[in-house]
């Protein structure tokens, strides 16, 4: 779960739902993209880990991917809560009957929430499983914003495989990298440079 620990109540609220979902052999893994002495003084029984690159979400999923030991991965947004129990056994349920790459809550850029159904690219978790990750490779640290997740759900479609959303009981808290960029000038130039990668290396393919 990658974060920049800048709403501390909110992230404590997601790590203690996702503890009541978790199964015993499951594993958290919490970076901060920034240090602070408020997150490293932040007593937790899980990982944590500060990736020192600030808004480089692709990684913070990198570190987490090199701790790896299980056969499925989550990144979830440090603003999610999930209200729904079953949601881990639901998504692996989904893999083992359909042909999936990736699954999420909501369907990325339009925002639409349906019960199931195919999308190019979904938000709020990325849930996939380690063959996937092994057959396409990690997550480009080159990208800034959210372009490292939109480029990772290419290349699944890429190598063959469906993107799916499946709407679960959830709130997202959402965050806009627009909020962002209008107050860091160097993140804005970061984000432009890297959708014009992702545009030139997808989009006009």
């Amino acid at each position: 779960m990658p974060t920049l620990f800048n709403r501390p109540s909110v992230i404590r609220t997601v790590v203690a739902s996702l503890e009541k979902q978790m199964g015993p052999y499951d594993k958290l893994v919490i970076i901060a993209n920034e240090e602070s002495a408020e997150f490293m003084n932040w007593y937790t029984p899980h990982t944590k880990l500060v990736s020192g690159e600030r808004y480089n979400i692709g990684k913070a999923l990198n570190l987490a991917l090199d701790l790896m030991d299980h056969d499925y991965f989550c990144f979830i947004h440090d603003d999610i809560i999930i209200r729904d129990d079953e949601w881990i056994n639901k998504y692996i349920y989904t893999y083992n009957t359909h042909n999936v790459g990736q699954i999420g809550i909501i369907e990325h850029r339009t925002g639409v929430q349906k019960a199931f159904g195919e999308c190019l690219w979904a938000d709020g978790v990325f849930f996939v499983a380690r063959d996937r990750i092994m057959k396409v490779g990690r997550f480009d640290e080159e990208y800034h914003g959210d372009c490292e997740t939109a480029d990772f759900a290419h290349r699944l479609i890429e190598a063959g495989w469906k993107n799916y959303v499946l709407m679960v009981d959830g709130h997202h808290r959402n965050q806009n990298f627009k909020d962002k960029q209008d107050g860091d000038l160097a993140f804005r130039d970061l984000v432009n440079a890297s959708r014009k990668r992702y545009i030139d290396k997808w989009v006009k393919k």
